[in-house]
C-alpha cells in the first residue's frame, strides 16, 4: 500500500494518504499532525471525542479530494467512477457554458 503526503489547504498539516477507490481513503496521522490540526484540537477541547466527526477534519478531506482532482493523489485505474460534481481523477472539473 503506497501512502503519499497531502497537506491541508487550511492549516498546512501534513498526513500520509492512500486512496483504494474514490470512496475509500486511508489516512495516517502522526502525533505532530494531530496536534497541529486546528479542527481536531477544537473537537477534542469541546469533549466531542466519542463523535465520529471528532476523528476527522473536513478541511483535510477537501484537500485530499482536491489532490485527487488535480492528479497529485492517484486513485487506482480499475476504479472508473467519478467524484460527484468534480469529474474524473486528474482532470479538472469544467463547466460548459452555452451561448
Amino acid at each position: 500500500m503506497d501512502f503519499h503526503p497531502v497537506s491541508c489547504d487550511r492549516c498546512g498539516t501534513e498526513v500520509l494518504v492512500h486512496k483504494s477507490s474514490f470512496h475509500q481513503t486511508s489516512v495516517q496521522w502522526n502525533g505532530t499532525a494531530a496536534q497541529n490540526c486546528e479542527l481536531l484540537q477544537s473537537a477534542a477541547s469541546e469533549a466531542k471525542r466519542l463523535e465520529p466527526e471528532a476523528h476527522s477534519c473536513s478541511a483535510l478531506r477537501a484537500s485530499i479530494e482536491r489532490a485527487v482532482v488535480e492528479g497529485r493523489l492517484v486513485v487506482p485505474e480499475d476504479d472508473d467512477r467519478t467524484i460527484p460534481g468534480l469529474g474524473s481523477p486528474g482532470e479538472a472539473a469544467t463547466e460548459r457554458l452555452d451561448d
